[in-house]
């Protein structure tokens, strides 16, 4: 019953078929079910699965909300995210052979192969203060050069799978917004949203969403030069994506999206 399903998007899942994936959904009898998976928007295989899943008369009735932030914070919030999920998992699990540490969706993302190759940590997680643990694994700039930061790095190609899902979908089937917008205007936004998804008309009620909290208490090799270099790699991300989205808009609940401000 995780709101992260990830059917669509993961073979391992997706081959359980239909039945399994009705299944995740409890049955409390709601009128909107919501299957909250980030990975399917970057996903190749999501909106081919989508087609093949639904007869053409259920996908044309379901609706999709998509919440974009500035691609070079959003690469960089994932990583961040994954780095504290690795230091978490280190310090609760003191005594976890190298082998368990790669059973950790965050470690096996975060660890250095000088780290998983050796028969045991260089360093005594038991006793190790979180600093010593963040210089074992690996910094920003390292983690873009791995398979899993590459990954990542294509995550944020929105203009890409934008394209891939309107192959799909109905353009007012989407309803999207940007992540900066939804946090300075979050009642609105959910008050449009309500709307949008049928919900009930007291849904929600003075809503407001917490800002983004930086957690970066190490240093994690974000220069100024590598940022520079990101926000030129996503430059098609901008102004044009932001045009591309407004394209053949006819549902006037979404709000406008504006260009990605990447300050």
């Amino acid at each position: 019953n995780l709101k992260e399903k990830n059917f669509f998007s993961f073979d391992q899942n997706y081959k359980h078929g239909k039945q399994w994936y009705i299944k995740t959904f409890p049955d409390c009898g709601a009128s909107v079910t919501l299957d909250a998976t980030p990975t399917y928007f970057s996903d190749p295989e999501t909106p081919k699965r989508l087609k093949e899943f639904f007869s053409p008369q259920e996908l044309r009735r379901k609706k999709f909300v998509l919440i974009l932030r500035e691609p070079v914070s959003r690469l960089y919030s994932e990583y961040q995210f994954r780095h504290r999920g690795c230091l978490r998992y280190l310090k609760s699990h003191p005594s976890s052979t190298t082998n368990d540490h790669m059973q950790s969706p965050f470690c096996m993302r975060m660890l250095p192969d000088t780290y998983t190759k050796s028969k045991k940590p260089s360093v005594d997680i038991s006793t190790a203060t979180m600093e010593q643990l963040a210089k074992h694994l690996l910094d920003f700039p390292s983690f873009l050069q791995v398979d899993h930061g590459l990954t990542a790095m294509k995550r944020s190609d929105y203009h890409e799978h934008w394209a891939r899902w309107l192959e799909v979908v109905r353009r007012d089937q989407l309803f999207v917004v940007n992540f900066k917008t939804l946090i300075s205007q979050s009642n609105d936004i959910l008050s449009r949203l309500r709307v949008f998804l049928h919900l009930e008309s007291d849904w929600p009620a003075n809503t407001t969403l917490p800002k983004p909290i930086s957690h970066v208490d190490y240093d994690s090799g974000m220069s100024c030069d590598l940022r520079a270099q990101l926000v030129k790699r996503y430059e098609r991300e901008g102004p044009q994506l932001a045009k591309d989205i407004s394209a053949g808009l006819v549902n006037k609940l979404e709000p406008p999206f504006p260009a990605f401000d990447p300050a």
